[in-house]
């Protein structure tokens, strides 16, 4: 079993995903520490293809779509067009800093619509599919540390908050 600090890059990678930001101190740890708890794979390809056989884990990853941050940030994405492509845009520019291609938008949108994916889901495969490509691994690992740099800066502290 790995430890919860294992779970550090690919946590940093699931915010950075789906809110464009870094972790929290506290929402690092208490996630670093499910994903502990859950056996789950430690990097983002193994946690996509964990998604539908490990109930833990996609249960974690869909808490990123079902969170009130995630309300704020997106609506309800899976109710319209418009707004499932301004989900789909957003991770896109979140992961890689531009927008997707006409045929990867298409796609992701009528996943979301249909149900096929969760928004959880959707962001995660979108950033491990980014991740197997060599350019587009370097963009995310940029991000990735800076938004670790940011949160161990900041720390757990109130007056760092």
């Amino acid at each position: 079993m790995a430890s919860a600090a294992s779970y550090s890059t690919a946590v940093h990678e699931l915010y950075v995903t789906y809110f464009g930001r870094p972790a929290d101190s506290v929402g690092l740890g208490n996630f670093e520490a499910a994903l502990a708890a859950a056996n789950a794979p430690t990097d983002l390809a193994g946690l996509e293809a964990a998604y539908g056989t490990n109930a833990a884990v996609t249960s974690l990853i869909n808490s990123f779509g079902t969170s009130a941050e995630s309300a704020k940030l997106y609506g309800t994405p899976t109710t319209s067009t418009a707004t499932a492509e301004a989900f789909v845009n957003a991770v896109f520019q979140n992961v890689l800093g531009r927008a997707p291609a006409v045929a990867g938008l298409t796609f992701w949108t009528n996943a979301i619509i249909s149900g096929q994916v969760s928004l959880g889901n959707a962001a995660l495969s979108i950033a491990a599919g980014a991740l197997a490509d060599p350019t587009d691994s370097v963009t995310i690992a940029n991000k990735v540390a800076v938004a670790a740099n940011f949160t161990s800066d900041i720390g757990a502290t109130t007056a760092g908050i």
